[in-house]
């Protein structure tokens, strides 16, 4: 098509020049337009990102440290040491480390939940062992020699059972603090 708008070819050139200025003009604020819209998406993501990666930090930091809390205070009781804890203080650390795992189940990574929970599950038995070991221990008071003796083998069995949840615990931290470890440098 061919556009005339005044005589001759230098006036209709010069139209042409104009037009396709003005259309090269358009379609590069267009572009700077969609480029700026597409640079808020790019940040908005970012940011996102950011944010979900530093709520991941602090769930894994409350975990980290309510696990590793649950696990000292397992150990004061199952390990003989020169002051254990209460059971009632495992019992404590176990609830807020459940509380932890529970209310951010969501957010934590199966790679890191799966071990965490079966921690839970390790250190509830656990919990349960000694309270039955105590209950034995103050049934044993005043038992004749045969009976003391049945409740002491049930005694040596359940240590030996929370000796070994204690030890599995400990390989279940490691696998979890690795698997931490892979999610957080995965983030940087």
């Amino acid at each position: 098509m061919i556009l005339i708008l005044a005589d001759g070819p230098t006036v209709n050139t010069y139209y042409m020049a104009l037009i396709t200025g003005a259309f090269s003009l358009v379609s590069l604020l267009v572009g700077w337009l969609l480029k700026g819209v597409s640079d808020r998406k790019t940040q908005q993501t970012q940011f996102d990102h950011r944010l979900r990666l530093e709520k991941e930090y602090e769930i894994y930091g409350k975990l980290w440290d309510t696990l590793f809390e649950m696990r000292r205070s397992i150990a004061t009781l199952v390990v003989p040491t020169s002051s254990p804890a209460p059971i009632q203080e495992v019992s404590d650390a176990f609830n807020v480390c459940q509380a932890v795992v529970r209310r951010n189940e969501p957010f934590i990574t199966a790679s890191v939940f799966e071990p965490a929970r079966k921690i839970l599950k390790l250190g509830r038995m656990i919990e349960s062992n000694l309270r039955n070991n105590e209950t034995i221990r103050n049934m044993r008071e005043g038992m004749d020699f045969e009976a003391d003796q049945k409740y002491a083998d049930k005694q040596i069995q359940l240590d030996k059972e929370s000796t070994a949840a204690l030890d599995e615990i400990g390989k279940l931290m490691e696998v979890v603090s690795a698997a931490i470890r892979a999610r957080i440098t995965l983030g940087d």
